[in-house]
């Protein structure tokens, strides 16, 4: 009890103190090397007070006793205005009557005087803003933003970072999908969680009669986040909500950072309709499975109802290895190609998000969707390998022949043989049947008993087991 005093009190004595405008926030940190780590604090302002603090203070602090403090500065770019508005309209933040946001973000450094396994980091906001309509007196409450970090086993550790600014506004009777998704951070794995809103270390803000955590809008169904940071619900009628994401991140399963973001959401009845986004090639899946080296494509289509209106596509460019090509029709279309290599094979799919944005006004729409492929290893026995991608423009260092051939070919590696260590033969269902080494520029293979009639794929590996050259094999006529 004697530590919990001891927190409240910090926690009260570095308040930062505002009007009753706060609509969020986020906590997040990077390491810089050594023991030194930058923090980011991101502050959302809804515009109906003037924001006056240049510095944010942080509290540190570790069981059993330790307490520190930091200032963060507010960055040179901010404030930035997140809300797209048509030509003409004037939002609150600049004195107008239409809704606005701005964010604010602050920086600072701490270096650690030693490791633990819960470091944790403290922002607490007076007051949350005056505009909630889904919480008891919602301006008579703080924000209270917090970061964890364990540091006994990996001393260098980034926490995960929100890819995108949150979406505020969306609207009734409406389908919509909200993306929290984070980069991973120094983990292996994440997990999503949402928690109620904090006002202080052990107390939450309470919620009016008829909302909860699972229910914070008026909803047809629970306001739940699945495993890829995702929330998809319809709100059945106007309301202003406050809800918290937390995101844990794991590193051989243990838990080495959290962090969060507490964020207001606005509900409205709008005039126009979402703009919509189909599944992978039109279809309705958003999921996908592929093989490691080899090269796809699919397509994604846009779509509006009020037939007046125009899409556009975007994406978050969460795979800096893949192309989105918008086509820039009125209803916009895009095509999404990407050739994973042996570093994307994972068990955890690899997702990215791409938002419809219409033209409607006074504020344009945004809809979402994530879409998300997991990468197999073509030798792991699980990645069936589609042949007709294959193509002889595609044998990198390496030529086999005769073709067709029997159980006796020969494999010219050409000039850069030195960086092949071995070469293999892969069935057609991704599984490894015959593996020799390469010590010469030419090999002479013998694979009688091994192979029947068929086609398979010739590869070859370098010294870390990365494929980095393959051909079509036609065994036939033995």
């Amino acid at each position: 009890m004697k530590y919990i005093f001891i927190l409240i009190f910090f926690v009260l004595s570095l308040q930062n103190t505002y009007a009753s405008h706060v609509a969020g926030g986020e906590l997040t940190y990077q390491c810089m090397g050594l023991d030194s780590f930058k923090f980011t604090y991101v502050f959302y302002n809804d515009c109906y007070s003037p924001i006056a603090n240049n510095v944010v203070g942080m509290w540190i602090y570790n069981l059993p006793g330790f307490g520190d403090q930091i200032l963060l500065s507010m960055t040179s770019n901010s404030p930035i205005e997140i809300v797209s508005n048509c030509p003409g309209v004037t939002t609150t933040c600049h004195g107008g009557t239409s809704p606005g946001i701005q964010k604010y973000i602050y920086e600072g450094y701490y270096v650690f005087p030693d490791t633990s396994s819960h470091w944790e980091f403290i922002i607490s906001e007076s007051t949350r803003s005056c505009a909630t309509t889904t919480f008891q007196t919602p301006c008579a409450n703080n924000l209270y933003i917090h970061a964890t970090l364990n540091n006994t086993n990996l001393s260098c550790c980034n926490s995960p970072v929100f890819k995108e600014d949150p979406i505020i506004f969306t609207c009734v009777n409406q389908p919509y999908c909200l993306d929290l998704s984070t980069t991973s951070g120094s983990g292996d794995s994440l997990v999503y969680s949402l928690i109620d809103p904090l006002v202080d270390p052990n107390s939450t803000m309470p919620y009016s009669n008829g909302y909860s955590l699972a229910y914070p809008l008026v909803l047809n169904q629970p306001f739940l986040i699945n495993s890829v940071g995702q929330i998809c619900f319809t709100a059945l009628q106007p309301d202003i909500t406050t809800y918290v994401v937390l995101v844990s991140s794991y590193k051989n399963g243990i838990l080495i950072s959290e962090v969060e973001r507490d964020i207001q959401l606005y509900v409205t009845n709008c005039n126009g309709l979402l703009p919509d986004l189909s599944g992978i090639n039109g279809g309705t899946s958003f999921d996908t499975t592929v093989c490691a080296y080899t090269p796809f494509c699919f397509e994604i289509f846009s779509n509006d109802l009020n037939l007046s209106d125009s899409t556009f596509l975007s994406w978050d460019q969460s795979l800096s290895t893949a192309t989105f090509t918008p086509t820039g029709a009125k209803n916009d279309s895009a095509a999404f190609c990407w050739t994973p290599s042996s570093g994307d094979i994972d068990s955890i799919p690899h997702c990215f998000t791409v938002f419809a944005k219409d033209k409607s006004c006074p504020a344009y729409q945004v809809n979402s969707k994530k879409y998300c492929i997991r990468v197999d290893d073509l030798v792991s026995g699980s990645c069936t390998v589609n042949m007709n991608t294959i193509s002889s423009t595609e044998n990198n260092y390496i030529k086999v022949y005769p073709q067709p051939s029997t159980t006796f070919f020969d494999v010219d590696f050409g000039e850069q043989f030195n960086k092949v260590n071995c070469f293999s033969i892969i069935d057609f269902l991704g599984k490894e049947i015959f593996q020799t080494p390469v010590t010469d520029k030419y090999l002479h293979v013998n694979v009688a008993g091994k192979v029947s009639n068929g086609i398979y794929f010739a590869v070859v590996r370098e010294v870390s087991g990365r494929i980095i050259g393959r051909s079509k094999l036609v065994v036939e006529n033995y």
